[in-house]
């Protein structure tokens, strides 16, 4: 299961979220945006870019590797 992980910083009117997404404890995505949600969505669209990107890695992030 992916992991989400957020951090708000700047004053209520201009608040800026970072977002972390991690699968198997490795970081796999990040994102900002203004809202909570824009920050998880662009973390969410960059960790599906990675995982993409490279299935071997996904496979031992989760699987340690292990052949399914």
């Amino acid at each position: 299961m992916p992991l989400y992980e957020l951090d708000g910083e700047g004053p209520d009117h201009e608040k800026w979220f970072e977002a972390t997404v991690s699968v198997g404890g490795e970081v796999v995505g990040t994102g900002g945006g203004r809202s909570k949600k824009q920050a998880e969505q662009a973390a969410a669209e960059q960790a599906w870019h990675t995982m993409a990107a490279s299935p071997e890695a996904l496979d031992e992030i989760v699987n340690g590797g292990a052949d399914a």
